[in-house]
């Protein structure tokens, strides 16, 4: 069904399966390597020579088709530039590609278009078929040879196993059949509409992928789910930004640091606790610190005018502030402020907490917002 929806639209916009296959296979490769100069390779007969006609051999040479893809452009005019780059290209066909390329490497991806299919030769009356040989070096970085027949089309990727997977090219496969389809069904569409995934991919990604639902203890807290982390792999990377970085030990330490000083501050069950920080390492530990001591905490975007900062933290009552010294003139509130960065000795101080933790009621709300 695939092959006669494409041969319809190959008859209804006057271009070749050839081009057909080959715009697709641009496109593939345009939203593979997010570049949209794409350079093609394609091998060229060139036995239609007169002095090589007597010749036994093969007379190959190699065609560079360019093209500019436009993701805004429509499919029918993408395929009308490209019926007239190809044909530009065939009227050169005779010009050598050593010369084009002059020693260098300019062609990583080739296009090749066996037209005459999968022929069969009669020998004395007895019939004979051409036998693929394996070959186990690639000749590009990445091929694809196309051969039609009647009702279907074979194709074969040949790659280089120094830069792709299998699995990356079982994935090029499958997102090029989509483009060859859509392009069929969306003669209209844009290129960046292209769909790039079938139908059971698509399922898959939107109903299994999403399926995220799972069982947590519903009586323990999170800060408790978090200690048990900390027993585990205390010494495992807990959370980095920039240069900095803490295992699940020291996270832990920080977050007992400044719980004992929000403690020493008044902070108890059902509290609530605003957090006016950026995103950094002082964010995390400044949640968990609350979330330690059975408060809720409030974040506020740093990037909030002041007079939306002030309206948060008077309307939720706040208790306290946990903000640094950068940040503390984004509001005009008086409000007991506490400046959490990693660099204040006064609250991180390793003799300092209390690394007991009970259970605190999981009724208690985490955040408000």
């Amino acid at each position: 069904n695939l092959l006669l929806k494409i041969k319809d639209y190959c008859d209804n916009h006057n271009i070749t399966l050839y081009m057909y296959l080959l715009g697709a296979f641009n496109i593939l490769l345009y939203n593979f390597c997010r570049q949209k100069n794409i350079t093609v390779g394609t091998p060229f007969f060139n036995r239609n020579i007169n002095n090589t006609a007597d010749i036994v051999g093969m007379f190959v040479n190699t065609l560079l088709i360019n093209t500019i893809i436009d993701p805004n452009t429509s499919i029918n005019d993408y395929f009308d530039t490209l019926k007239n780059t190809v044909i530009e290209g065939f009227g050169n066909h005779v010009y050598p590609f050593d010369k084009i390329r002059n020693g260098n490497s300019m062609l990583s991806a080739m296009f090749i278009f066996q037209n005459s299919g999968i022929s069969m030769i009669k020998i004395e009356n007895q019939e004979t078929y051409i036998e693929p040989i394996p070959i186990d070096i690639a000749k590009f970085d990445l091929s694809i040879e196309i051969t039609p027949s009647e009702n279907n089309l074979c194709v074969v990727f040949e790659y280089s196993k120094d830069l792709f997977r299998e699995s990356t090219i079982e994935s090029l496969f499958n997102t090029y059949v989509c483009i060859l389809d859509y392009i069929a069904d969306n003669s209209y569409s844009q290129i960046s509409e292209i769909n790039l995934i079938n139908k059971k991919l698509e399922s898959n990604i939107i109903t299994n992928f999403n399926n995220t639902q799972t069982r947590y203890p519903r009586n323990t807290d999170i800060y408790s789910l978090f200690l048990e982390q900390v027993k585990r792999v205390p010494n495992n990377l807990a959370v980095f930004f920039e240069d900095n970085s803490l295992t699940y030990k020291e996270l832990n330490e920080k977050i007992c640091e400044l719980a004992e000083c929000m403690k020493n501050n008044g902070i108890n069950n059902n509290d609530i606790v605003a957090i006016l920080v950026d995103k950094s390492i002082e964010s995390v530990i400044a949640m968990f610190a609350t979330l330690k001591l059975g408060a809720s905490y409030l974040p506020i975007d740093v990037q909030y005018p002041t007079e939306r900062i002030n309206y948060m933290l008077t309307d939720s009552k706040a208790k306290v502030l946990l903000t640094t010294s950068e940040l503390v003139n984004k509001t005009t509130v008086v409000i007991n402020t506490i400046y959490i960065s990693l660099k204040n000795s006064v609250i991180y101080n390793i003799n300092n907490f209390n690394n007991k933790h009970t259970n605190i009621s999981t009724e208690l709300p985490a955040y408000i917002m």
